[in-house]
């Protein structure tokens, strides 16, 4: 069976939550896999996190570590020939798609060839536009 997971960023600052997402339409919680609360009036509790960093798990893992839409993945890393890529959907299929640098690479690759190219993942796409990688 496929795991359905999410992560997002909490509201009150920038820690990233994984779990289950619920959004009312008026805000959007995250109940942590595992970590969830019945308040005495039957009400799940949650916490508060970002609906703009809400990140669905694709199913995929790169060199262990999960992969998420809106990870970004980077080859030759701080090199002049690094090539920067988003994880995404196009077409009905979950891709990464270049969005920095040149290759002889098409613009989309498919998320499960990511092996053959030696790409890891370096951030996420809110740090990416922030300027911001992984240590």
């Amino acid at each position: 069976m496929k795991e359905i997971l999410f992560k997002a960023r909490r509201a009150s600052h920038n820690e990233w939550l994984y779990g289950s997402i619920i959004d009312s339409g008026i805000n959007c919680r995250i109940f942590e896999t595992g970590k969830h609360i019945i308040t005495p009036t039957g009400f799940y509790t949650g916490i508060e996190v970002d609906p703009n960093t809400v990140c669905q798990y694709t199913g995929y893992e790169m060199f262990g570590e999960k992969v998420f839409i809106g990870d970004v993945c980077s080859n030759n890393y701080g090199t002049d020939k690094e090539v920067i890529r988003v994880v995404c959907w196009h077409e009905g299929s979950i891709v990464l798609k270049r969005i920095k640098g040149r290759g002889r690479l098409p613009k989309y690759i498919s998320l499960h060839e990511y092996h053959k190219f030696n790409y890891k993942i370096i951030g996420d796409i809110y740090d990416f536009i922030n300027n911001r990688r992984k240590a």
